[in-house]
């Protein structure tokens, strides 16, 4: 079950072996979920503020780094954003959803596929950065380029097909 089913307070009937979550259950998940969401947007945030405030660090390495952290930081946000019942959409088959569930699984889905971006560019650049030390200095405009619109663009294509 995935945390969308698990912090939207609509009927959740069955979990793993047949049990059901009481409402309790369901808000201790959502207060732990939200804590630890927390702790992680602290961390990003400091890792920001490392960035910007300390530019002898301001290596494109630990440039990858940071918009790695942001698409985290984004994905983390999701998980505050209020899940109102009452607050229905009509989806393509005709089926009443949450707009805040529809908003946060979008974007979650989209930071979610965008961070697994970066990290496979942090590792392209690792490899290549090794391999063609002298030709990656002069194509680094062009490799952040062709990077934001991987792991920006082609996640965002991914969310809304």
């Amino acid at each position: 079950m995935n945390s969308f089913a698990i912090q939207n307070n609509t009927n959740i009937t069955e979990y793993a072996n047949g049990f059901e979550l009481s409402q309790e259950d369901k808000l201790i998940i959502r207060t732990v979920i939200q804590s630890l969401a927390g702790v992680s947007l602290i961390a990003l945030t400091i890792i920001h503020l490392i960035y910007w405030m300390f530019k002898s660090l301001r290596s494109f390495a630990f440039e990858l780094v940071m918009w790695l952290c942001l698409s985290n930081f984004i994905y983390n946000i999701t998980f505050f954003i209020p899940l109102n019942k009452d607050d229905k959409l009509m989806n393509l088959s005709n089926e009443k959803v949450s707009l805040g569930c529809t908003l946060q699984a979008l974007i979650s889905t989209m930071s979610d596929l965008s961070s697994m971006f970066w990290t496979t560019i942090i590792g392209f650049t690792a490899y290549y950065s090794l391999t063609n030390y002298n030709n990656f200095k002069e194509r680094r405009r062009l490799f952040r380029a062709i990077f934001f619109s991987i792991a920006y663009i082609l996640p965002l294509i991914f969310t809304l097909m």
